[in-house]
């Protein structure tokens, strides 16, 4: 970088620094303080600290304090980096305290001293003193003038050894400080869901790309907070996308797996005798039931030509509506490249390659790793092989206990209205407001926090107060914030898990006009453990209120648990139907034993007056590459009915017929 470069940069940094920050101290050497700095000016308030301001710790320039050795009584309470002079202007317009440290972990708490002419203003620093990491930290300091000295210290620890590494020290002004406190919170916030977030194919976890996605939207905001000198915009930027990029986290979890192909468990094929694994003429020794870090599993030794297991037989079905591919997968690690490869038929049929896909196996880790895919649009498949690039012949390995295809639907692909689920990292659809939660005048007591053999859960427990008094039941009532057009909802589904003692068990939706449409819940009422129910709903289309309820109960003693509650939308669900017929046209010529030629110009009910004449020659009806081509021709007269255009037409009349049938072209 350039002189002038570097200058440029330093000048539109100070000019930002003015009007946002004032800088103690930055990670940044080319940011000088806002402090003047005099001989003076740095102390250690006599607990003989020591202190060094070119430190560096995980990557970070910082200035390291160490705990003084002198004992206690001398004076030794702490380590203590005081600014003691140069902290000029008037400070009215800051609102936050910002700074991003690590510690040793030994001191009792971490605090920020504030000395001014009107008195002493003292903060507790949020510090979490079981991580030696760096932590960026905020508190609200409002109320400021001008700033006599400032100080950031820990109390206690360990002499002449504990450590406390201070970067990215400044005050800064409103606004900005405020959406940066939110920033850091949400950036928290993000890092712990993704943590808890399970990565694989099974319900309740996401797919590797969709947490990788997440992932670089955290770092991103991550660098914002980092970068002290970042614009309000930046910062608002910053946090909008992280919270969007949440809400599409979220969103990804699969919800429902709705079929799954097993290929390979456990370390065996699936269907013996009929599915059969080879190794592509690449020379892996593939062994089968290995034990491998507590899993059974196939182990490929690499070959002279690399890595591979190919798996062929048994995939008859029709994977259209698949949509991924997951693997279980160990790996000795030295490979440059893992794939899954597909080979499907109709791409065999085209000359075209078969489809490949980048598995994101991390090939520094040796445990295993669950990776899911995304798959599409492949019908008919061949065969499927999985590849590790490089590697050393005879040494590298790679270990696959579990291969499946499945068909999984993710918050992505529902349309449900989710009222109250038992997954926290799902928020409710239902816009909350102080008056949204009600019990119509039971008295009902609602915990919304609750838990009950293993479930997050809404619990509800009977008001004390008598039947005369309007405690008829035990309620919970949506009373606003259901917005949205509900016109194609047709079902609704709840876990309820009860005490018993109730007459009956209810929900009740209220429309913005109209009649209420109430519905009975089956409830078992002797029945304490969890019970789901689906029910069929029709006619909504806005709604006021939604309540579900018992009836009755016990005086201040029943209670009922509801989880899970949702509506539904109507969508039809491939596996309602079975295949019974299917012409994938892969031979030389149609297949006169299932489909008709209809000739001529119309007769016996069909044709419209057209001008074509329909033929069976090839010309107009062929079957070419595994695809069934109809052409219309002319030959230039363009007459009508003279023979001039001709078409193909076919169909199944007296040899294939269906009721109640689904067809789908593809």
């Amino acid at each position: 970088m350039s002189a002038l470069t570097t200058a440029t940069k330093s000048f539109q940094a100070a000019i930002i620094v003015e009007e946002e920050v004032f800088i103690i101290i930055s990670s940044d050497l080319n940011i000088q303080s806002d402090v003047d700095i005099t001989d003076s000016t740095v102390g250690e308030w006599s607990t003989g600290t020591d202190i060094n301001p070119e430190g560096d710790y995980e990557d970070k320039n910082c200035w390291v304090l160490t705990t003084g050795t002198k004992p206690p009584a001398e004076g030794n309470w702490g380590a203590v980096l005081a600014f003691q002079n140069g902290i000029n202007g008037d400070f009215s317009d800051y609102a936050t305290l910002n700074v991003t440290l690590a510690t040793s972990c030994d001191f009792n708490e971490y605090k920020v001293t504030i000395v001014q002419d009107t008195g002493d203003k003292t903060f507790l620093l949020p510090v979490e003193n079981t991580t030696k990491s760096w932590q960026n930290l905020s508190v609200e300091v409002s109320g400021l003038n001008t700033i006599k000295q400032i100080a950031i210290f820990g109390v206690g620890g360990v002499l002449g050894t504990s450590k406390i590494y201070i970067s990215d020290f400044y005050l800064a002004k409103g606004n900005n400080t405020i959406s940066k406190t939110s920033l850091i919170s949400s950036v928290s916030a993000a890092n712990t869901l993704l943590n808890a977030t399970g990565i694989g194919s099974a319900v309740g976890q996401v797919s590797n790309d969709d947490a990788n996605t997440y992932s670089h939207a955290i770092a991103a905001a991550q660098s914002v907070i980092d970068n002290i000198v970042a614009s309000q915009v930046e910062v608002d930027t910053a946090l909008t996308a992280l919270e969007s990029a949440t809400n599409a986290f979220k969103a990804a979890k699969i919800i429902h797996v709705e079929k799954s192909v097993g290929l390979i468990s456990s370390g065996s094929v699936s269907v013996p005798g009929q599915i059969t694994v080879n190794s592509l003429d690449t020379g892996t020794i593939i062994t089968e039931n290995v034990e491998h870090q507590g899993k059974s599993c196939l182990e490929l030794t690499s070959g002279d030509k690399g890595t591979a297991l190919s798996i062929e037989g048994a995939l008859t079905e029709n994977y259209s509506d698949y949509n991924k591919l997951s693997v279980s997968i160990a790996t000795s690690g030295g490979y440059t490249e893992y794939l899954a490869i597909i080979y499907s038929e109709q791409k065999k049929r085209s000359n075209e390659e078969p489809v490949e896909i980048v598995l994101p196996v991390d090939n520094t880790k040796e445990d295993w790793q669950d990776v899911s895919v995304e798959i599409a649009g492949i019908k008919y498949i061949e065969r499927i092989a999985i590849i590790g690039k490089g590697g050393v012949s005879g040494a590298s390995k790679i270990f696959i206990s579990d291969i499946k295809i499945l068909k999984v639907t993710t918050g992505l692909d529902s349309q449900d209205f989710v009222i109250i689920s038992s997954d926290i990292t799902i928020e409710s659809d239902v816009v909350i407001s102080d008056s949204t939660v009600g019990e119509w005048s039971t008295g009902t007591q609602i915990n919304t926090d609750a838990t009950y053999e293993g479930k997050n859960c809404w619990k509800l427990t009977s008001s004390t107060k008598s039947a005369d008094d309007g405690n008829w039941g035990t309620v919970l009532a949506f009373q606003d914030g259901i917005n949205g057009d509900f016109s194609t909802y047709s079902g609704l589904n709840v876990s309820i898990a009860t005490t018993g003692g109730y007459i009956a068990y209810k929900v009740s939706i209220v429309p913005q006009s109209g009649s209420n449409i109430d519905i009975v819940l089956p409830v078992n009422d002797e029945i304490t453990s969890w019970q789901d129910f689906s029910v069929s709903i029709s006619g909504l289309t806005s709604i006021k209120q939604i309540a579900i309820f018992g009836e009755g109960g016990e005086i201040g003693i029943s209670k009922i648990h509801v989880t899970d509650f949702k509506l539904l939308t109507a969508l039809p669900q491939d596996d309602e139907y079975k295949l019974v017929f299917s012409d994938e046209f892969d031979g030389d010529s149609l297949d006169t034993s299932v489909w008709n030629h209809e000739t001529g110009y119309g007769s016996n009910g069909w044709g419209n007056d057209e001008w074509q004449l329909y033929t069976s020659d090839e010309e107009n009806v062929r079957v070419e590459n595994g695809h069934l081509i109809i052409s219309a021709r002319t030959s230039g007269n363009n007459g009508k009915r003279d023979g001039s255009i001709t078409s193909g037409r076919i169909n199944t009349m007296g040899k294939k017929a269906f009721k109640m049938e689904r067809f789908r072209p593809e």
